[in-house]
């Protein structure tokens, strides 16, 4: 053997031996941070000792901190944190949910709450149900609301976290939801037997036969156009014919 060739296969040696120093090294701190995690999970250190509730208006932040339900000894880095998401969403409020862990000892909880934009009267009962006809609650009786109550739904049932089926009551809300904002902030009371016969009655005590939730453009100016024109005398107007609108005044 050439003492070139003698001096290549000992530098090739020299560098497997360092190879071999260096993967030793790398694993031995592999193991040295996977025993420091290991231990950290398995104490106290990052405990979680405040929880923070943000988004929330119609829960409580004790409410959303129940909902979560944190097992007892629950740190930053060791809680189930799919599952805590899952109970906070089982609520009909909570429409979604974000956790994060601010160290040392504080998990915030966001939440983005539903907005109730009427409320039904089942004639036993009223519920908070969302512009996508998703019951929400029942009200307690004595609730003062703004909201617009809708009544006479014959295919309502009340299942709180569920969209509702009723065709008159997804009718009813897109005939909210379209009208001109002028019209809408005066709706007090919205009765739906049907969706031909879906009616609006005002705070001024005008019914007005709204139908079928199409060309609401053109409905909310008829109606604006009669109110202005006949003024308080005006208490029944039809427009669920753009082309043949009906008014009716006091005493007619």
């Amino acid at each position: 053997m050439s003492p070139q060739q003698v001096e290549r296969l000992r530098k090739r040696a020299a560098r497997q031996r360092l190879f071999i120093v260096r993967l030793g090294v790398v694993g031995a701190g592999v193991l040295a941070a996977w025993a420091v995690l290991t231990g950290v999970a398995g104490s106290q250190l990052l405990a979680i000792e405040n929880i923070e509730v943000t988004g929330n208006d119609r829960l409580s932040a004790a409410d959303v901190t129940a909902l979560a339900a944190l097992p007892e000894g629950a740190t930053l880095l060791r809680f189930d944190a799919p599952r805590v998401e899952e109970r906070l969403m089982e609520s009909p409020w909570i429409a979604a949910v974000t956790l994060h862990r601010q160290p040392p000892s504080t998990l915030r909880i966001a939440v983005i709450e539903r907005v109730p934009v009427a409320m039904v009267d089942t004639g036993m009962s009223f519920w908070y149900v969302d512009g996508d006809a998703r019951v929400l609650t029942e009200s307690v009786p004595a609730t003062v609301t703004v909201l617009p109550v809708i009544r006479d739904l014959p295919d309502f049932a009340a299942e709180p976290g569920l969209r509702s089926a009723s065709k008159a009551l997804r009718n009813a809300l897109a005939v909210l939801r379209g009208l001109s904002a002028e019209l809408a902030g005066t709706v007090r009371v919205v009765t739906a037997p049907s969706i031909n016969e879906t009616a609006l009655v005002t705070s001024g005590n005008v019914e007005i036969m709204i139908g079928e939730a199409v060309r609401l453009d053109e409905k909310s100016l008829l109606v604006e156009d009669i109110v202005d024109e006949r003024g308080e005398q005006v208490v029944f107007i039809d427009v669920r014919s753009v082309e043949r609108p009906i008014s009716r005044g006091l005493g007619q």
